[in-house]
């Protein structure tokens, strides 16, 4: 069913539409442009909602850690850096079969080198509280699962990586932003 609306357009504006020889429908240009406005708006609000959300997972894991809750953050930032070792065997492996491809072996020094650099990064740093947090409300999805371990995967194979404390702790702080964004986006879809 069509509504009827009544806009406002500059005077010159109408008189070059008058002036068109076309037959142009008016009304569904003016109501496309009007949809693409209204789609514009709801993703804005969409990614507005995802932002709030994120703050608030941000808020409530910036809260102190019990004795019980460091426990368990230590034991997942040693999983962590296992995996990030894992990935780097992984990467040794793959590069066997194809010396000539400096690629894996580039991948898998950055991986040991970010296993390091990340084990320097105390277990009770506010970053590692905030990602055992998140993750583990998480833990159920596969995709979570899945898009950590592409983002080890991919690390130091498309380019040289020089591993720092510092690239460490942004890689740290990545993976806790990717997975806050994840946990805000399915918050959302509940």
């Amino acid at each position: 069913m069509a509504v009827r609306v009544t806009i406002s357009i500059p005077e010159d504006l109408k008189k070059r539409m008058d002036r068109t020889k076309e037959d142009i429908n008016w009304s569904s240009i003016a109501a496309a442009a009007f949809e693409n406005r209204v789609k514009e708006g709801e993703l804005k609000m969409r990614q507005q909602s995802t932002e709030n959300r994120i703050v608030k997972l941000r808020q409530r894991t910036s809260l102190p850690a019990s004795r019980a809750e460091l426990k368990s953050v230590a034991e997942m930032r040693e999983e962590f850096i296992q995996k990030v070792i894992f990935q780097a065997e992984w990467r040794e492996g793959k590069a066997q079969p194809h010396l000539s491809d400096r690629r894996n072996m580039q991948s898998a020094e950055a991986l040991r080198n970010l296993a390091t650099d990340l084990d320097q990064i105390a277990p009770n740093d506010a970053l590692w509280i905030r990602y055992y947090r998140v993750w583990k409300e998480l833990q159920d999805s596969t995709s979570a699962v899945e898009e950590e371990s592409e983002s080890l995967r991919e690390f130091g194979f498309h380019e040289p990586v020089n591993v720092t404390l510092r690239l460490a702790i942004d890689f740290l702080r990545s993976s806790v932003e990717r997975c806050e964004r994840f946990r805000a986006k399915e918050l959302e879809s509940a």
